[in-house]
Parts: structure tokens; sequence; C-alpha cells
């Protein structure tokens, strides 16, 4: 096999150029209208505005339609043989998941669709899986290895000088050509860029991506991925060019402010010294210039903004735990709210006739109470802390009356309607309230990690006690979520209304989704595919250097998906990767000889 030559048609290497260089960088304005999602926390809200992801779905989707369609061509004229491999097995039975809890999912149209905002949906799951595999069949020689790094490598230089750009205030997505872009067509004759309003403030770098966290995810993995080819002999131009891109993403990634992508950095940096410890030592030079350029970029980015990255890290490192309210949540009922209180459970009953008329009991005993103004106390003295008040809901000539109930300075307001108990916020029905099954040795650190602990704590049983086998479908966790759970949300988030769209943890989102089978396979595989990289002997350097890379590559990822989600602009760049590790483990399995022809 001559390995300076491209074996295939130029076009078929498009698809896993496109997915791992072009993905990323994909945007476009849009307003995406949902008309069938009918949920109390969604209901007024069926059209939204997106700029990040919505496209770059729709690309990952033509991309992996294209593949489909040249693999199709490959095997018509015999260029590759499919063959029943281990690895693909695994990818069917990824597929198979995903699958099956789409069409078993509550909420298909968001399992169809994907969830606004994010828009991973089932079909993007299958491209991730077919990539990879189209990944494996095509790339086999080193000059159809390089044709995919030099692309990405491309990619991150633009993707790092959007980054840099932003941070200095300069933000190209605010003005001319690209800030044009993220308009809607909808807005295009009435809306300039200046009305454009991100999430982020400026001098806060995001790229091209929805969140300044999944920043942190693509430089992390982008950069341990390129670094191993610092080693390469003879190809000073590469060297020098991954040199600078280091130099300029971790740039980015500072200003991004991005904790996520600083510890998957420390736990790839642990196995690049262990797998390049003999190779540091005898070239410290190289190495030596890319941590100087870094340790520069890091310096001079916190002299200039006065130490942000280390004043949020050092708070995500300072874990406190804080003392509960005696309130633990209350939970709606047909007629009735059940409050818990300490250890105790007491239980408001309400009349639909006369709301201004609700007892309080624990058990069948009534409790007394007494009216001062208009605010009842009660005679007990374990809930001094609790208030009774009365009001209606809108114009005073409305049938919707509700009860205030209030611990201390915080209030819920309930209705007694048709349907039952129902919470209300701002004269706006939520719905149901209740107190949800979390991991109770938590309580009291739900702040921690930005919220991370909090949602963790809730979404964990929520895995153990419905998704085993089949999840709940691509893109829905947000559905399945306990968004009710209101008043530990207002002690952990300060807000009881914040919605919970995704747990932070690429594993807890894949075990939600698809359930803890798929979640035990992903993770096999991920181990399979390292263990045989790790110990497989390669035909040369360069391709130590690339199983290398891409060993560091997929533990970066692997790292940050502890405190990161799967998102569009990032998981193709990493399934990629994994797909070039299938190829390589594949290219080293086809040079073998058989056996009876070795001496």
């Amino acid at each position: 096999m001559e390995e300076n030559k491209l074996r295939l048609p130029k076009f078929i290497y498009l698809p896993i150029i496109f997915f791992i260089a072009i993905t990323p960088l994909v945007i476009r304005g849009v307003f995406v209208e949902y008309t069938a999602i009918d949920i109390f926390w969604l209901s007024s809200e069926k059209m939204r505005y997106d700029f990040a992801n919505f496209y770059k779905m729709r690309f990952i989707l033509y991309t992996g339609v294209f593949a489909v369609v040249n693999y199709i061509y490959l095997l018509f004229t015999e260029k590759v043989k499919l063959k029943k491999e281990p690895i693909n097995f695994v990818l069917l039975g990824l597929s198979f998941s995903v699958i099956v809890s789409a069409i078993l999912s509550e909420y298909r149209e968001v399992a169809t669709l994907g969830y606004f905002t994010r828009y991973e949906n089932t079909y993007v799951y299958l491209s991730y899986f077919f990539m990879a595999f189209y990944t494996k069949e095509v790339l086999r020689t080193k000059k159809e290895f390089n044709l995919v790094i030099y692309s990405f490598l491309a990619s991150t230089f633009i993707f790092s000088t959007i980054g840099i750009l932003q941070y200095f205030s300069k933000d190209p997505l605010r003005q001319g050509f690209l800030g044009n872009l993220l308009i809607p067509k909808e807005m295009a004759d009435t809306a300039t860029v200046a009305d454009l309003n991100f999430r982020f403030p400026e001098g806060r770098s995001f790229a091209t991506l929805f969140n300044p966290n999944y920043v942190g995810t693509y430089v992390s993995v982008a950069v341990m991925f390129l670094i191993s080819f610092l080693f390469e002999s003879k190809n000073y131009i590469k060297r020098i060019l991954i040199i600078i891109a280091s130099g300029l993403l971790v740039f980015t990634l500072i200003g991004a402010s991005s904790r996520a992508g600083l510890i998957a950095f420390g736990v790839a940096g642990i196995f690049f010294i262990l797998i390049k410890l003999p190779i540091i030592r005898k070239d410290v030079k190289k190495i030596s210039v890319l941590v100087l350029v870094i340790v520069l970029a890091f310096v001079a980015l916190q002299t200039e903004r006065g130490e942000l990255y280390k004043d949020r890290l050092m708070a995500g490192l300072d874990f406190e735990q804080r003392e509960l309210p005696a309130l633990e949540g209350y939970e709606t009922k047909e007629d009735a709210i059940d409050m818990t209180l300490g250890e105790e459970v007491y239980t408001f009953r309400l009349q639909h006739e006369e709301i201004n008329s609700v007892g309080l009991y624990q058990g069948e005993e009534e409790i007394d109470m007494y009216f001062d103004g208009d605010i009842y106390y009660f005679k007990d003295p374990r809930l001094e802390e609790i208030k009774l008040k009365y009001g209606r809901v809108g114009k005073q000539n409305t049938n919707e009356s509700y009860v205030q109930i209030s611990y201390g300075n915080v209030n819920y307001n309930f209705a007694l309607l048709n349907s039952g108990v129902h919470f209300l916020y701002q004269n706006k029905v939520l719905g149901t309230m209740s107190t949800a099954d979390h991991i109770e040795s938590w309580d009291g650190y739900g702040r921690e990690g930005s919220g991370r602990i909090f949602i963790w704590s809730r979404s964990i049983p929520v895995i153990l006690n419905n998704y085993l086998f089949v999840g709940a479908g691509a893109d829905v966790y947000p559905m399945v979520y306990p968004q009710d759970d209101y008043v530990a949300k207002r002690f952990d988030f300060n807000n009881e209304t914040i919605i919970v769209d995704k747990p932070h943890n690429l594993y807890i989102l894949y075990a939600t989704n698809f359930g803890l089978i798929f979640l035990l396979l992903f993770i096999g595989m991920n181990f399979y595919l390292l263990f045989k990289l790790l110990m497989g002997k390669k035909e040369n350097d360069w391709y130590k250097l690339l199983a290398n890379s891409i060993i560091l590559g997929m533990i970066a990822y692997l790292s940050v998906g502890m405190i990161n989600d799967s998102t569009v602009g990032t998981a193709p760049v990493y399934w990629i990767i994994l797909g070039m590790g299938m190829a390589l483990i594949k290219k080293e399995k086809e040079n073998k000889k058989p056996k009876f022809m070795k001496k």
C-alpha cells in the first residue's frame, strides 16, 4: 500500500472533512417553531431563535446522507467490502438503542426533531455512528489521515480567530457579513446587526458554539489530538502550525473562562506525560516551546482581565455544604398539598367552592390557626414560620382564587382548578409541584459546580428508576427531568422557574436519553478502542504518533464529558477521531500476515 497516495476518488473523503472541520463553524440565524410540544413550561414559547445549533444539525444530516451515498458507491464498485467486525456490531447496538428509545418515547417529536437550542435528535446520533463507521472504512494511508488532520488544523485557526476577536470585543458575529448571517430571513427587512443580542456579554469567547463551556470541550480535544504531531520528525511546517494553533486555541479557552476545558486538559495532560515520557526526555525543546506559548497566553490574559479565569476556577473548587431549610418541599394532589417540614408531613386540604377555607392536618388531626389582618398563623410552635394568605389570579371578577403558603420570606401560590391543585408563578399556572427523588447525601452541595451537583443528584434516580434498558429518546432529557421540584430549585438556584435542559454530564445524558445499557456499551467501546490503540504494534513511528493523538483526543473528550454534554458543535470532532482510531486498528489487522505465511 502506497502511503503517500489517496486510494479512492477525492469526493469520498469530503464527508469526513466536512464533519470534523466545517460542522463546528456552521452558523445561521433562524426562528424554529415547535407545534406539538405542549408542556406547561413551554406552552408560551413555540418560536425560538437559534444561530449556533439548528443549521449545524442540518449540516450533520446532509453530510451523513452524503457519506451513505458514497459508501453505497464504494460497495457497488467493490472498492470496499463490508465485513463482520465486532466494532460494527457495537455501532449497530448503539443505533438500535437510539431508534428503539425514539419509537417508544413519550415525546417522539422531540426525539425526532431535537429539543430547541440543542437539536441533537435521533438522526443526528445515527449520523454520528455512521460517520465513525465510514471513517473506519475509508482511511488507510498516511496521506488520507493527513488530509483529515490538516483540514481539522485549518478549521481550528478559523475557530480560534473568532474566539480571540470576541475576547477583545471585536466579535465578527456582531458585525459585517457574519453578523448578517445571524439575522433570520423573517427579520431581514426590519432587523440589523446592532439588534443581535447574545446570551453572553462582549469580551467572552464562545466562537461559533452556543455556550462558552462548549469551547472548553472543543479546545481540549483539538489541542490534545494535535499535540503529538509536534514529535513528527522532518515536518517542521506542521510543528510550527500546531504550536501556533495550540496557542490560539488556549487563548480562546481562557477567553471563554471554561473550567471544563481546563479539567480536560489536566486529565489528558497526565496521560500525555505517561505516553510520551520517553520522547519528552529526548526532545525537551519541542514540548518546552508549546508549554511556554500556553503559559504566556494564560498569564497575558489573566493580567489583562484581573485573574478572571483563576477566580472562576477557585470558585469551582471551593465546595461548601450549606445548611438545608426545614421546608423540604410541597407535593400537589387532586385537592390537597402535602408539605414536608423536617421529618413531619402536613397536609393542606382545599375545597374548590371555598378556596378561602383551607385546613392544615397532620394525619387526621387538624391544627388550630388564628387570623391577624389578612394573614393566618398556626398555634403549633413547630409551624411558627408558616403563614397563609388568600387572593385571586388577575382581575377580581375571575373565579380563579389562590392560597399563598409562606415559609419565612418565601411565598408559593396554589390554585385548585378542575384538573387539581396547581402551582402559580406570577399569575401563570405552571402545573403540579413535588419533591423529586434525589441522592440525599448530596444535599447542601447543590450549588457546587454551577448547580451540577443539584442536577446530578436528581438525574441519577430518574435513570435508575426508569431507563435501565430503554431511554427517554434523543434530546428528551429536559422533558423527563423533575422540573416541578420548585422548592429545591429556589434553594439551590435562587430561581424556582429555571428550566434544567441538560445534565452537564455526557454519561447522564446518554443514560437518560438511551438507557443504561447504551451507556455501558458506549463506555465499553471506548475502553476497547483505547486498549487496542495502546497495545497495538504500529508499522512505523508516524502511526505511533497518530495512535497517541487519537488516544489523547478521546481521553480529553471523555474527561470533559464528566462536566459537559454532547452537542452538535463538538461531538462530530470526537466521532471522527473515534473513527480514525477504528481505521488505524483495522489497518493494523489488515497488515498482519496469516499464520501460514509466518516463518
